[in-house]
């Protein structure tokens, strides 16, 4: 991380662990408590020349000579006292003092090369931290010290890549990070495009530029119905709308209390912020219950109650930037009603899309961590500043990705929808506030709000940081990517896994008008079912089915992604699936119900229910006889307490071989077990799995034809000569080898599997829990 390497420097300037040549110093001094103006008043570049020097702020306590630092106490590293410093040769050239305009248009690489500023050769290796602090003090370039701290967790070897473009000026190739101005009071010098301008970070954070955010976004982005800006609206229940949210509550800021939505506002939702935080362990964390939902509902009450500090912050914000109404989980659901419970969990995507504004606290461990900047000294700022011309400063700034992908924000699982599906997020992270709009990404250390029809990508490059956006023709991709970074996250109960990607389901069920099965779209139910971890270990969690991702917790799931899923389901599936999950006798859930009652005119919806041809893999159509081939379920099961998938599909039997040119413990070569001819590669799910089953025969189930680019990629070395088979590996429950469990996954040659032999593919009934 950024600050842990800065905390390293301090730590070798103020020991002695290594000799320096030239002295360093530490100066403490007390940290001014003073807003920003709005951005339209460009306060944002005043003072900027008393700040010359590299101005590094404590993160937490750290001992300096002895004594203790307080995290609300700025510690300035200060290079020694000497003259302004000309540029060096290579820096010269980048022409710092006039717009980049006069170089090419097209995009312009700019290397600049520190090789001379290595200190291996006569320190041999040292830490980074000390190795940066020495590269600083063997250059007199202002740039160049610039580039060395901006840089410094990024450094392979002394040759930094900086690239200059239109549209993003100065930024570094590998994560978007950039090198900006900051205009002073009497500098002359011609006007910089939206990319090249960045602010000066106050230690409190201005709640006028919140709002002014928010409005701007308002005024610019949310005149169209369709834009990902525009907040949704929140349905509440009445006999017109069975589905709407049975009962929504609000903190009331002004008046102190809990009110419900249908005494605002003429009985209609009101315009409304949400929190998104961390619970973490705090002791006395307060939770409305049934007892004291009267008192909480009380004026003034809310006044007098002590509140965990992300709490606390988050209504005075509210108040600040003008707004009313501010909805909290823990108090605005009654934590020991269990129906309150599920009308809401079941309804986030309603809540969180329907708020004007967002407010995500991504520091800190717990709901006490607060948000940084708005009380005095909460917040330190961390902002490098160089003067690299007279007269002429420049700072570095960083995305949102780089910097909110280090917060522990990013690995709980509940705020991963409550994220995704806000409209709006005003992102409280250390050291710099960003707000983060269906279009736009505006930040404290930036001007591109004052650009707003600029484009830019202030985001970052990762898709950690992602939007919901409506795209029937990327549905697929779009649910595939949030499952993926979803299942990689923890929480703090494992029952909840289903419940914190709710929302999310039913955002995208609405939208690509289908359902879902324990987490399953029904529409790519047969793509939904191929599944496998990415990397790492998979634990079983048994209150789910194990045929769905669901059931596999703590991994990085991925599944497979055609161009057309649309039309490759169409194509390549045969499987007629039933669910048993009522002492009711299975019923078909996929094509039939799916689809019965759709509007005409949506052909989309109807593709998957008319396959061609529905016949099994290997059987040729003048072969084909119903008779010989079944679907209808036989199997007669007790009430299971998970959903159990009923089908007929082809089935063949494999044996398995750890594969030699992967590492990955879980992978496989499969042979078929009558010949043992080499036939594809299967990757089972857990460590345990691996270690107890009977690799010599293994029972894989037929699914689908498979797409070739995942078997290159993930699978088959080397890559199949012709099409394959994807295959569910599986293993009975008992000695009637009716029920079975997901075991793993795979692919087979369509080759091999059609010259398996007389008795070779079996089409069976099975039951999968």
């Amino acid at each position: 991380m950024r600050i842990s390497i800065k905390r390293r420097i301090r730590a070798s300037v103020a020991s002695s662990k290594w000799k320096s040549t030239t002295k360093w110093t530490v100066v403490e001094k007390n940290v001014p408590v003073a807003g920003n103006n709005v951005a339209g008043e460009h306060s944002a570049e005043q003072d900027v020349a008393d700040h010359v020097t590299n101005e590094h702020v404590a993160e937490e306590h750290v001992q300096v000579d002895g004594h203790t630092q307080d995290k609300n106490t700025t510690l300035e590293i200060h290079r020694p006292q000497r003259p302004p410093q000309k540029l060096c040769e290579n820096c010269e050239r980048l022409q710092l003092s006039s717009p980049r305009t006069v170089l090419d248009e097209a995009e312009t690489e700019v290397s600049i090369d520190l090789g001379h500023l290595d200190p291996t050769e006569k320190y041999g290796p040292i830490d980074r931290g000390e190795a940066l602090v020495l590269q600083m003090e063997k250059t007199s370039c202002p740039f160049c010290h610039l580039v060395l701290m901006a840089r410094h967790d990024y450094f392979i070897d002394y040759a930094t890549p900086l690239k200059w473009t239109k549209e993003s000026g100065f930024h570094f190739t590998q994560d978007s990070d950039r090198l900006v101005y900051l205009q002073t009071p009497g500098q002359s010098q011609p006007s910089f495009s939206a990319h090249e301008l960045g602010r000066k970070i106050p230690p409190r954070v201005d709640t006028r530029l919140i709002r002014d955010w928010l409005l701007r976004c308002e005024g610019l982005h949310g005149q169209d119905s369709a834009s990902p800006c525009v907040p949704r609206r929140v349905v509440l229940q009445s006999p017109d709308a069975p589905l709407g949210l049975k009962c929504l509550r609000f903190i009331h800021v002004e008046r102190q209390c809990l009110v419900p939505a249908t005494e605002v506002d003429g009985g209609r939702c009101p315009r409304y912020v949400t929190l998104s935080y961390l619970w973490g362990d705090v002791k006395q964390m307060v939770l409305l219950k049934k007892e004291s939902l009267q008192t909480f509902s009380r004026d003034g009450v809310l006044a007098t109650t002590q509140w965990p500090q992300t709490i606390a912050d988050a209504m005075t914000l509210v108040a600040k930037i003008g707004e009313r109404y501010l909805w909290v989980d823990s108090l605005c659901i009654i934590q020991d009603d269990e129906e309150d419970m599920a009308n809401n969990i079941m309804k986030m995507d309603l809540i969180y899309q329907g708020g004007v504004l967002n407010i995500v606290s991504g520091v800190g461990n717990d709901s006490n961590a607060g948000l940084p900047g708005l009380r005095p000294g909460s917040r330190s700022v961390v902002q490098l500043i160089e003067q690299v011309l007279p007269n002429v400063f420049m700072t570095h700034v960083s995305c949102l990705y780089k910097l909110l992908t280090e917060s522990r924000y990013m690995n709980r699982g509940w705020t991963f929808q409550e994220f995704i599906l806000s409209p709006r997020n005003v992102i409280f992270l250390d050291g710099c506030v960003y707000f983060l709009c269906g279009k736009r990404v505006w930040s404290e250390d930036t001007l591109y709000d004052m650009y707003a029809d600029v484009p830019h990508n202030n985001i970052g490059i990762s898709g950690s940081v992602q939007r919901f956006t409506s795209n029937p023709s990327q549905a697929w991709a779009t649910f595939s990517a949030f499952l993926f970074r979803y299942t990689g996250r923890e929480l703090s109960f494992q029952g909840d896994y289903l419940n914190a990607m709710t929302g999310i389901l039913h955002r995208f069920c609405d939208d690509a008008d289908t359902g879902h099965l324990s987490g399953l779209p029904l529409r790519y139910f047969d793509l939904g079912l191929l599944h496998w971890s990415h990397d790492g270990p998979r634990e079983r969690l048994e209150q789910f089915p194990s045929w769905s991702w669901t059931g596999w917790y703590r991994c990085w799931t991925v599944t497979p992604r055609p161009q057309h899923e649309e039309e490759w389901l169409r194509k390549n599936t045969y499987i007629v699936w039933y669910v048993k999950d009522s002492p009711e006798p299975a019923r078909d859930t996929f094509v039939e119900e799916q689809h019965r009652g759709l509007e005409d005119g949506k052909e989309k919806a109807a593709l998957y229910a008319q396959r061609e041809p529905p016949l099994p893999p290997c059987v040729q159509p003048g072969e084909y006889k119903p008779a010989a081939y079944p679907t209808r379920q036989t199997i007669l099961l007790p009430p299971p307490s998970t959903p159990i998938l009923q089908f007929w599909a082809q089935t063949i039997v494999l044996s398995l071989e750890p594969r030699d040119d992967c590492t990955r413990s879980k992978n496989f070569t499969a042979f078929h077990h009558h010949h043992c001819q080499h036939c594809g590669s299967v990757r089972l799910d857990s460590d345990l799995d691996v270690q107890q089953m009977d690799k010599n025969k293994v029972n894989a189930v037929i699914l689908s034809s498979a797409i070739l680019q995942d078997m290159d990629i993930y699978w088959s070395r080397p890559k199949p000569d012709g099409p394959s088979y994807y295959v569910l590996v599986v293993e009975w429950v008992g000695d009637d080898q009716t029920v079975a469990e997901r075991k793993g996954v795979g692919s087979v040659h369509q080759a091999c599997v059609a010259g398996a032999g007389a008795g070779a593919v079996v089409w069976r009934e099975i039951a999968l829990r």
